[in-house]
């Protein structure tokens, strides 16, 4: 038996559990989902005729049946944005992990990450910075201009690219 398969046991286990808290079977159902299609297993979300776009199933094919839930739709909505939007904000989400691991890979390597600030203030309401910088690590430098009111901004912006670069290269 495989650890998937056994988190999937463990998780059927708790939607059992759990079957009248339908908050909490609904996270489980999901996850159960995931780790089944891990296991290789057919799974997937569908719309029941009979209950409409308002209680989707789920529904996992075991190798002893089929199992499905009712779980309730989401009350988001689709935004009309493209892959290029839906990918800026998951950078934009993940920015500061990749300072993080800017600076492992820094310490990994024994360099410090040089970092050059050029910064004007803008007599704007309220007042904001511009800052054009420049990073350097293990060879690879970076620039990005800012206009921000937060120094962190700043740092994790460029760090973000750093990090992009050093994948791109194959160093992270």
């Amino acid at each position: 038996m495989s650890e998937h398969e056994i988190a999937l046991k463990s998780i059927l286990l708790e939607i059992k559990q759990h079957d009248k808290d339908y908050e909490k079977r609904t996270h489980l159902v999901y996850q159960a989902l995931a780790v089944a299609s891990k296991c290789g297993y057919n799974c997937g979300i569908r719309v029941d005729p009979d209950e409409g776009v308002e209680w989707p199933v789920i529904a996992i094919e075991l190798p002893n049946g089929g199992v499905s839930w009712h779980c309730k739709a989401t009350d988001l909505r689709f935004e009309g944005y493209g892959n290029e939007i839906k990918y800026q904000r998951i950078d934009e989400y993940l920015v500061p992990q990749k300072t993080l691991a800017v600076e492992k890979y820094a310490k990994q390597i024994g360099q410090e990450i040089e970092v050059q600030t050029e910064v004007h203030c803008l007599e704007t309401c309220p007042p904001q910075i511009f800052a054009n910088t420049s990073v350097s690590l293990d060879s690879i430098t970076v620039s990005q201009g800012f206009r921000t009111t937060n120094t962190e901004t700043i740092k994790n912006g460029v760090y973000a690219k750093l990090y992009d670069e050093l994948v791109e290269q194959g160093k992270i």
